[in-house]
């Protein structure tokens, strides 16, 4: 994968290749959500080219290519964690 969000011919094949391994329905336990705008500065790096936002429905694009749509049943979903972010 050339960049965290670019979805590349290689990405295709790999997820193509595992998909055999995964079950029929897909439970994610562990997926954030939230805006960039709202993130550390020292985590700004890691978003890199990504979605200004990060929902459910950005999750479910971009699982669901990895498993297939139909696959994916649900997830548990929490905030970005933030270092600064007071006690």
């Amino acid at each position: 994968m050339a960049g965290r969000w670019t979805w590349e011919e290689a990405d295709r094949l790999v997820a193509g290749e595992l998909r055999d391994l995964v079950p029929d329905r897909v439970f994610d336990a562990h997926a954030h959500i939230g805006r960039v705008a709202s993130k550390d500065r020292e985590y700004a790096a890691c978003w890199g080219e990504g979605p200004e936002e990060l929902t459910a429905a950005v999750w479910r694009e971009h699982v669901g290519r990895q498993v297939g749509q139909g696959r994916l049943q649900g997830g548990l979903f929490m905030p970005w964690p933030m270092p600064s972010a007071p006690a």
